[in-house]
Protein backbone atom coordinates (compact mmCIF):
# COMPACT_ATOMS: atom_id res chain seq x y z
CA UNK A 1 0.00 0.00 0.00
CA UNK A 2 1.37 3.41 -0.84
CA UNK A 3 0.07 6.63 0.70
CA UNK A 4 -1.48 9.49 -0.12
CA UNK A 5 1.83 11.13 -0.99
CA UNK A 6 2.76 8.37 -3.10
CA UNK A 7 6.40 8.61 -1.50
CA UNK A 8 6.00 5.58 1.37
CA UNK A 9 5.24 2.10 1.05
CA UNK A 10 3.33 1.60 3.88
CA UNK A 11 4.33 -2.63 5.01
CA UNK A 12 1.90 -4.85 6.74
CA UNK A 13 2.96 -5.63 10.71
CA UNK A 14 2.05 -8.76 11.97
CA UNK A 15 2.67 -9.05 15.95
CA UNK A 16 1.89 -11.55 18.67
CA UNK A 17 -0.89 -10.26 21.66
CA UNK A 18 1.71 -10.07 23.77
CA UNK A 19 3.54 -7.19 22.43
CA UNK A 20 0.70 -4.64 22.65
CA UNK A 21 1.53 -3.16 26.18
CA UNK A 22 2.40 -0.37 26.48
CA UNK A 23 5.51 -0.98 28.74
CA UNK A 24 8.64 -2.36 27.26
CA UNK A 25 8.61 -5.31 29.64
CA UNK A 26 6.55 -8.45 28.06
CA UNK A 27 5.09 -11.88 28.72
CA UNK A 28 6.61 -14.90 26.81
CA UNK A 29 4.48 -15.56 23.39
CA UNK A 30 2.78 -18.72 23.25
CA UNK A 31 3.93 -21.42 20.87
CA UNK A 32 0.34 -20.60 19.66
CA UNK A 33 1.40 -17.38 19.55
CA UNK A 34 4.32 -17.53 17.42
CA UNK A 35 2.83 -20.13 14.98
CA UNK A 36 -0.32 -17.44 14.11
CA UNK A 37 2.78 -15.11 13.36
CA UNK A 38 4.34 -17.59 10.73
CA UNK A 39 0.79 -18.07 9.41
CA UNK A 40 -0.04 -13.71 9.00
CA UNK A 41 3.37 -13.41 7.75
CA UNK A 42 3.00 -15.88 5.13
CA UNK A 43 -0.46 -14.50 3.69
CA UNK A 44 1.69 -10.95 3.18
CA UNK A 45 4.42 -12.36 1.93
CA UNK A 46 2.99 -15.29 -0.64
CA UNK A 47 1.91 -11.80 -3.04
CA UNK A 48 4.81 -10.85 -5.27
CA UNK A 49 7.48 -8.72 -4.26
CA UNK A 50 5.62 -8.29 -0.97
CA UNK A 51 7.33 -7.54 2.45
CA UNK A 52 6.45 -7.68 6.28
CA UNK A 53 7.22 -5.95 9.63
CA UNK A 54 6.97 -8.67 12.41
CA UNK A 55 7.38 -8.15 16.04
CA UNK A 56 7.29 -10.88 19.01
CA UNK A 57 8.57 -11.46 22.34
CA UNK A 58 12.59 -12.37 22.94
CA UNK A 59 11.99 -14.61 26.22
CA UNK A 60 15.75 -13.69 27.73
CA UNK A 61 14.63 -12.70 31.38
CA UNK A 62 16.15 -8.67 30.86
CA UNK A 63 13.70 -7.13 32.72
CA UNK A 64 13.55 -10.09 35.05
CA UNK A 65 13.55 -8.24 38.91
CA UNK A 66 12.71 -9.05 42.51
CA UNK A 67 9.59 -6.79 42.08
CA UNK A 68 8.68 -7.88 38.39
CA UNK A 69 8.71 -11.74 38.05
CA UNK A 70 5.85 -11.75 35.45
CA UNK A 71 6.56 -9.36 32.48
CA UNK A 72 10.22 -9.92 32.06
CA UNK A 73 10.89 -10.01 28.88
CA UNK A 74 11.71 -7.50 25.48
CA UNK A 75 9.96 -7.88 22.16
CA UNK A 76 11.87 -7.79 18.96
CA UNK A 77 11.12 -5.58 15.78
CA UNK A 78 12.27 -7.04 12.30
CA UNK A 79 11.50 -6.83 8.80
CA UNK A 80 11.14 -9.65 5.79
CA UNK A 81 10.91 -9.31 2.26
CA UNK A 82 11.35 -12.39 -0.13
CA UNK A 83 11.58 -13.25 -3.88
CA UNK A 84 12.04 -16.74 -5.14
CA UNK A 85 15.72 -16.86 -4.42
CA UNK A 86 16.33 -14.33 -1.18
CA UNK A 87 14.37 -14.25 1.90
CA UNK A 88 15.87 -10.29 3.02
CA UNK A 89 16.35 -10.10 6.32
CA UNK A 90 16.19 -6.57 7.77
CA UNK A 91 17.10 -6.58 11.98
CA UNK A 92 18.95 -3.72 14.12
CA UNK A 93 21.24 -6.57 15.00
CA UNK A 94 22.18 -8.00 11.70
CA UNK A 95 22.87 -11.27 11.92
CA UNK A 96 23.57 -11.73 15.70
CA UNK A 97 20.21 -13.32 16.74
CA UNK A 98 19.54 -15.53 13.72
CA UNK A 99 23.52 -16.58 14.51
CA UNK A 100 22.95 -17.07 18.31
CA UNK A 101 22.99 -19.96 20.07
CA UNK A 102 20.87 -18.76 23.55
CA UNK A 103 17.74 -20.51 23.69
CA UNK A 104 16.13 -17.28 23.97
CA UNK A 105 16.15 -16.93 20.28
CA UNK A 106 14.66 -20.49 19.10
CA UNK A 107 11.13 -18.34 18.40
CA UNK A 108 12.73 -15.82 16.43
CA UNK A 109 14.38 -18.32 14.27
CA UNK A 110 11.45 -20.34 13.93
CA UNK A 111 9.63 -17.47 12.68
CA UNK A 112 12.72 -16.59 10.22
CA UNK A 113 13.23 -20.62 8.81
CA UNK A 114 9.26 -20.98 8.17
CA UNK A 115 9.31 -18.03 6.28
CA UNK A 116 12.12 -18.65 4.03
CA UNK A 117 11.86 -22.38 3.11
CA UNK A 118 14.33 -23.12 0.40
CA UNK A 119 15.84 -19.20 -0.06
CA UNK A 120 19.02 -17.84 1.02
CA UNK A 121 18.95 -15.53 3.78
CA UNK A 122 20.66 -12.12 2.87
CA UNK A 123 21.09 -9.76 5.81
CA UNK A 124 20.56 -6.16 5.33
CA UNK A 125 24.04 -3.96 5.55
CA UNK A 126 23.55 -1.39 8.80
CA UNK A 127 26.08 0.85 6.43
CA UNK A 128 23.05 1.83 4.63
CA UNK A 129 21.62 2.88 7.63
CA UNK A 130 25.27 4.38 8.58
CA UNK A 131 25.48 6.52 5.26
CA UNK A 132 21.60 7.82 5.94
CA UNK A 133 22.38 8.73 9.85
CA UNK A 134 19.48 6.99 11.19
CA UNK A 135 18.72 8.09 15.00
CA UNK A 136 18.10 4.61 15.75
CA UNK A 137 22.01 3.58 14.68
CA UNK A 138 23.51 6.85 15.78
CA UNK A 139 21.98 7.35 19.18
CA UNK A 140 19.74 4.91 20.33
CA UNK A 141 21.28 1.81 19.56
CA UNK A 142 20.74 -0.99 22.16
CA UNK A 143 18.38 1.25 23.79
CA UNK A 144 14.66 0.28 24.12
CA UNK A 145 12.81 0.62 20.84
CA UNK A 146 15.68 1.24 18.93
CA UNK A 147 14.99 -2.32 16.75
CA UNK A 148 11.41 -0.28 16.17
CA UNK A 149 12.62 2.64 15.62
CA UNK A 150 15.20 1.47 13.09
CA UNK A 151 12.49 -0.61 10.76
CA UNK A 152 10.44 2.61 11.16
CA UNK A 153 13.45 4.39 9.50
CA UNK A 154 13.73 1.92 6.80
CA UNK A 155 10.17 2.08 6.10
CA UNK A 156 9.93 5.59 5.30
CA UNK A 157 13.17 5.72 2.96
CA UNK A 158 11.09 2.67 1.16
CA UNK A 159 14.42 0.34 1.93
CA UNK A 160 12.12 -2.57 2.68
CA UNK A 161 11.73 -4.23 -0.87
Amino acid sequence: MITRSHKIKIIPRVFTKMVTSLQFAKSKDSVNDINNIITEAEKYLSKNNSSVIITIVIPDSFYKSKKNINKIHQAHTFAISRDNKLLKLYDINYDLYYKSQEKCFDNYKLVINSLKKHRIIAFFPLTYAERNNFKSIMSNFGNEGSCFTYINELEELNAIN
